[in-house]
């Protein structure tokens, strides 16, 4: 049975005891979980607002992991204008949107409590979003932020957050002026600013009494591995590519010669749609979706050190490229840039990198955007950060796309299974169950 951590019990007495704060607490240490059970005491009507990602596919979900927060009942407010507002009306405790269409919502006027997850969106004063939300923020009687990283770029990125909770009692009521007092420009034109001398003790002692900060690093020891599944919702025509994919794919796994080579290079393709691609009659990959991307994106925004980003296909690397210029190939000449913590992200093979690397001085944190059918590849991958000499809790992110192979992969690692036999035993057990359903 799952259990709340102390740390975790003592942020929702935060919330509880609160009516504005922000939650300031690594990626990894269960600030849903947190926010869920704060939720049975809060004032309600509560207006969720979350990146389109995690409001579809992580706040009910998670409620449903806990006893507690069963009970809850969301509405969630997506899809075209009269879906919204027909979401609106229905009866609900917890109502759930996203940034770009938060407007609607807020001039409504019928909610209670506020709460922003993953704040770091609302880190830009100019921007419509913030700009919608100043003007509705005092109707809230309690309003909280939610983000492991606050200040991403630059202690500039706190003011609107901060505003959002205070109205610019604590760090000046207008961006400027909080520039102004605690900056100075770092460049004769005055493009760019830097934060004057003790800055970053002033803000932090003003924002003090509204803050509640968890850190990995202290709060759980050493090594210890924290697995947070990332579920991705494929969009209806990836979903059509991919069934009419299985039912091929399916029928050869059926097959008495099949062998586990065979059989992974029959799931290929399914591994590819999973994570966004399929190739055409020229053997030439195309997108057909990006959500894996989009929760890389999220993860990496929310994450404040650098990243593993372990990949199968070539055509996903060159996608992750061009959408995350800051990454580099692991290549051995980089590993001192690395270690001191001068690469944001590293792009990670299982067969090319998988062995003999000591990665841990440069990260605590792995994605796996898709994994690979050897266990023994995986395990020497992810001991790449967990291993001696690690000093802080090591959080992997599988990205799992639902109802699809990925899960049958996530079934492998968790096996542990390294006998080919066994492993397809479970790969024609998954096939059974999958044709049995269909």
């Amino acid at each position: 049975m799952r259990q709340l951590r102390p740390y975790q019990i003592a942020a929702i007495d935060f919330m509880k005891q609160t009516p504005r704060g922000g939650l300031f607490i690594d990626m990894g240490l269960g600030k849903t979980a947190i926010a869920l059970h704060a939720m049975l005491d809060l004032p309600k009507p509560i207006l969720l607002v979350g990146p389109i990602r995690v409001i579809e596919n992580v706040w009910r979900q998670e409620a449903e992991l806990w006893p507690a927060t069963r009970g809850l009942r969301f509405s969630l407010v997506r899809g075209s204008k009269s879906e919204r507002a027909l979401a609106r009306k229905q009866p609900a405790d917890v109502y759930l949107t996203n940034p770009e269409i938060l407007e609607e919502s807020l001039k409504t006027g019928i909610f209670k409590t506020l709460i922003i997850d993953e704040s770091s969106q609302f880190k830009s004063h100019s921007t419509m979003r913030f700009k919608a939300i100043r003007k509705h923020v005092g109707s809230f009687s309690n309003r909280y932020i939610l983000t492991g990283t606050p200040s991403p770029n630059s202690l500039l990125d706190l003011w609107s957050q901060i505003f959002i909770l205070d109205q610019g009692e604590r760090l000046e009521t207008s961006f400027s002026r909080f520039r102004d007092r605690y900056f100075e420009p770092s460049d004769y034109m005055g493009y760019s600013y830097k934060p004057r001398e003790g800055t970053l003790n002033q803000i932090t002692s003003k924002i003090s009494d509204l803050i509640f900060r968890v850190e990995a690093a202290g709060n759980l020891p050493p090594r210890e591995v924290i697995r947070n599944i990332v579920s991705i919702d494929l969009p209806a025509p990836a979903k059509k590519v991919y069934k009419d994919i299985e039912k091929r794919a399916f029928a050869q796994l059926l097959q008495t010669t099949v062998t586990v080579a065979s059989a992974a290079a029959g799931l290929m393709k399914l591994r590819q749609v999973a994570s966004g691609f399929v190739y055409d009659d020229n053997q030439v990959a195309t997108a057909i979706h990006t959500e894996k991307i989009k929760a890389v994106e999220s993860i990496l925004e929310e994450t404040g050190s650098p990243v593993v980003l372990v990949y199968q296909f070539l055509h996903e690397l060159a996608a992750l490229k061009k959408a995350f210029p800051q990454g580099k190939n692991l290549e051995t000449h980089l590993l001192p840039d690395w270690n001191s913590g001068k690469i944001p992200l590293l792009f990670l093979h299982p067969q090319s990198g998988g062995h003999g690397l000591n990665l841990q001085q440069g990260s605590h944190t792995m994605i796996i955007f898709s994994a690979s059918f050897s266990y023994e590849y995986m395990a020497q991958t992810m001991a790449r950060i967990d291993r001696q000499g690690q000093q802080h809790p090591v959080v992997f992110h599988f990205l799992v796309a639902k109802e699809t192979v990925d899960e049958l992969l996530l079934e492998v690692l968790d096996s542990k299974e390294t006998v080919q036999s066994n492993v397809l035993n479970l790969v024609r057990r998954y096939a059974i169950g999958k044709t049995s359903h269909s």
